[in-house]
């Protein structure tokens, strides 16, 4: 298990645009619909479910986005994308259905959960096995990718959030009992046994009552839990200890309702008010998240990585990306600060507005949301001051852009929106 010295860091100011990312919106609900949950099962190919039946994929990395007619219009609350053709999407009133072919037909899968609310879905790629957990505390279990289930457990007083399974063997799922203590089930044989164990995340030497929301683990022995505290912030466990009641963990600002790697050493955890935190070193540090954001992002319900980029959804029906914006170096930059205006702007023009600590040969860049320059402006020798730019807008489609200011060694940058 690795062992590390937590820290939390302050706000991302500035950082090496060799390895600089922010996270953009990129597509939103026409109705404004939650979106609870997001997979991808590569670079391309991904899924989100939400409110009222919603459930949109892309084929391309996140640029658009379509419906899926799954014929279902209760609330959705976890998908699994399993297979190229596969996806199992599991909701409230008992709701759980499968496609095998792309999503062109679905069937819903019999199950004993009859009518709970099945709140996430994991299922282990390599062997099948995987897990749901839903209200009332209910656990059940597939062999086969989700075409059966067999019930684990249920009957109690609260609900299971999250599913994690981490290989074939093992898998949990993690919540709450009915005296807001997070408490989790596990199997570490593949189904064949299970063990309840309530955990106390310890901040500062007290433990503390709370909420589970999530976990990710990269083995039985090596892995984190989220969730809230009851005095209302978050929490990441920084040690596993199956023996003991009582985690060590680190306190957040915000609940956490997300977490998860795209490898050994990049993470994310995701929350309340838009709150996000990342790592960059298998969890030893978290450094929140400063997003130029276009609108508020409400809480983060989910959060998937896939390779260098993430996504994330809120519940007021919106879609994050992870993307990289440049290649220029950082440091003290002379664009003190510059504003866009009118920003989301129409199809016609906008404006930039620059304060300049020192006369300097300024470039603009505007950048999609894979990071491709798709416009440049080039200025010389603009003085030191308040200076403008005015930017033609019309050729770009309508969505979301990365605007970048240098001087050749040293930029700043800032999302713009086109209606």
């Amino acid at each position: 298990m690795k062992t590390f010295t937590f820290l939390l860091i302050g706000l991302m100011a500035g950082f090496a645009l060799n390895a600089q990312t922010t996270w953009m919106d990129i597509h939103s609900t026409s109705d404004g619909s939650a979106l609870n949950c997001v997979d991808f099962i590569d670079a391309e190919n991904g899924v989100a479910v939400g409110n009222s039946g919603t459930a949109i994929v892309t084929t391309d990395g996140g640029d658009t986005w379509e419906s899926l007619n799954t014929g279902y219009n209760n609330d959705l609350e976890g998908v699994k994308y399993y297979a190229e053709d596969t996806i199992i999407i599991s909701g409230n009133g008992g709701t759980l259905i499968r496609t095998t072919d792309g999503g062109a037909s679905w069937s819903s899968v019999n199950h004993p959960g009859e009518t709970a609310n099945l709140y996430d879905i994991d299922i282990d790629t390599s062997s099948g096995n995987g897990l749901i957990g839903g209200s009332g505390n209910l656990v059940m279990w597939t062999e086969d990718a989700g075409a059966t289930w067999s019930f684990v457990d249920g009957g109690y007083m609260n609900d299971y959030n999250g599913a994690f399974m981490a290989n074939s063997d093992f898998g949990l799922v993690i919540g709450r009992n009915a005296i807001f203590q997070p408490l989790l089930k596990f199997t570490q044989n593949g189904g064949e046994s299970w063990s309840n164990l309530p955990v106390y995340p310890v901040i500062n030497g007290t433990a503390n009552e709370g909420t589970g929301f999530d976990a990710y683990f990269f083995n039985s022995d090596d892995g984190f839990l989220v969730g809230s505290t009851w005095s209302g912030g978050g929490f990441i466990t920084t040690e596993v200890d199956w023996g003991s009641d009582q985690w060590e963990a680190i306190e957040l600002a915000q609940p956490l309702y997300a977490i998860d790697f795209a490898n050994d050493n990049l993470g994310v955890v995701a929350g309340w008010e838009g709150y996000m935190a990342e790592t960059t070193n298998g969890g030893a540090t978290w450094e929140e998240v400063n997003m130029s954001l276009v609108r508020e992002p409400g809480a983060f319900n989910d959060a998937k990585m896939y390779e260098s980029t993430g996504y994330a959804v809120t519940e007021n029906g919106v879609v994050y990306k992870r993307v990289s914006t440049t290649n220029v170096e950082e440091g003290p930059n002379p664009v003190k600060d510059f504003l866009i205006y009118p920003n989301p702007t129409g199809k016609e023009y906008t404006n930039l507005r620059l304060n300049l600590t020192r006369s300097s040969e300024i470039s603009v860049s505007i950048r999609d949301v894979s990071g491709r320059v798709v416009r440049e402006i080039s200025q010389k020798d603009l003085p030191a001051g308040n200076q403008r730019i005015r930017i033609n807008t019309s050729r770009l489609n309508s969505g979301v852009y990365m605007v970048v200011v240098t001087d050749g060694k040293y930029q700043v940058s800032k999302t713009m929106a086109v209606r």
